[in-house]
């Protein structure tokens, strides 16, 4: 853009006043073209400047962008921890949930099978004599949790409308299996 500031070659037979109009004029050509140099590289740098102040607000705008999400994906992260942690003990707590069923089902169908290889000797003496390996300690498969005799009652009233042969789900060896469990807790709590 600069061009070269040469002297015009002028003669001094030309006389001293067109040369004198000749360098005024050769210093007034660069002088304008100095000064429209010099305002070209204002423009360039205000415009320089004015990106330089964009690019200082990005970069403020993007740095509160990144605080937010890393603030965000923190508070999602102990979330998802809390959810695991939750998830893990109700996983263990279902895993000794299953156990403990499993335990109760071995221990019923225990009950059951000997039910079926001794007869109808126990639907004749009420089920008093017959009793279950474990059932006066660890308590019974259907009357767990029951601690008194209004418990007891409505437990195998609610039992017989579930498990009572003329029901879909009724079947009659659940039934004699609870109604010796009831026989054995009503003799413990002595209801009539």
């Amino acid at each position: 853009m600069q061009s070269a500031l040469v002297m015009p070659d002028i003669s001094v037979a030309d006389g001293v006043e067109s040369a004198k109009e000749a360098f005024e004029k050769w210093c007034f050509k660069n002088v304008v073209e100095i000064e429209h140099e010099r305002q070209l590289v204002n423009e360039q740098r205000e415009a320089l400047e004015k990106e330089k102040e964009d690019l200082k607000w990005e970069r403020v705008e993007f740095e509160k962008n990144r605080e937010s999400r890393k603030k965000l994906m923190a508070a999602e992260d102990r979330v998802f921890e809390m959810k695991l942690n939750v998830l893990k003990q109700e996983y263990t707590k279902l895993a000794a949930e299953k156990q403990y069923l499993e335990k109760q089902k071995r221990a019923f169908n225990g009950g059951y099978q000997q039910n079926r290889t001794t007869g109808n000797a126990g639907a004749n003496t009420g089920g008093a004599t017959r009793t279950r390996t474990g059932t006066a300690k660890y308590g019974t498969v259907f009357f767990g949790g029951v601690f008194d005799e209004a418990t007891l009652k409505k437990r195998y009233k609610d039992l017989m409308k579930i498990y009572h042969p003329d029901n879909l789900s009724g079947d009659t060896g659940v039934l004699q299996e609870i109604n010796c469990e009831y026989d054995i807790m009503k003799k413990s709590y002595c209801v009539s």
